[in-house]
């Protein structure tokens, strides 16, 4: 995109900061429009337990929260 590229080469040449920034958020809506984010990787979380095993929740990080499991 033609337009991307002339508000990044004005926005290295100001000296001005506050334009500079202003620039640059300009330019950062028009990458926004024009390239949309397309994920290259999803985590799923898969764990296998024993019908026994009680009280185990999802913790952070994506790792299982057994403060609290016990077998019944």
């Amino acid at each position: 995109n033609q337009e991307f590229a002339d508000l990044i080469d004005k926005a290295i040449q100001t000296r001005d900061e506050t334009e500079m920034y202003a620039l640059y958020d300009e330019a950062q809506k028009l990458l926004f429009e024009d390239y949309p984010a397309i994920p290259l990787y999803t985590q799923q979380d898969t764990y296998a337990m024993v019908a026994e095993l009680k009280g185990v929740k999802d913790g952070l990080y994506q790792v299982p929260l057994l403060k609290r499991a016990y077998f019944a």
